[in-house]
């Protein structure tokens, strides 16, 4: 699962990197992502999930995130945040 999540990512950050955008740091790249990715999959530990999602909306354009599980998986061990702004 997590390498899959670790491929999409990646070929959303190459193809803004082809049409000649340089990623300069870690926010730029947080920004790229929730632009062009409805649902942001990550693995998020259960305990913590309320302190991350609180994290993500202060750094990031949307400010309402809830989790939802990820598809093809029945444990929220892994899950995707999801914006709501839209």
């Amino acid at each position: 699962m997590a390498d899959g999540i670790g491929g999409a990512v990646k070929r959303q950050l190459d193809k803004r990197v082809s049409f000649g955008h340089d990623i300069t740091n870690a926010t730029e790249a947080c920004h790229i992502l929730q632009s062009t990715m409805k649902t942001f999959p990550c693995v998020i530990c259960k305990t913590r999930q309320r302190f991350i999602l609180q994290e993500m909306a202060k750094c990031m354009v949307c400010k309402k995130w809830v989790c939802k599980s990820c598809s093809g998986t029945t444990s929220f061990d892994y899950i995707c945040p999801v914006c709501l702004s839209d």
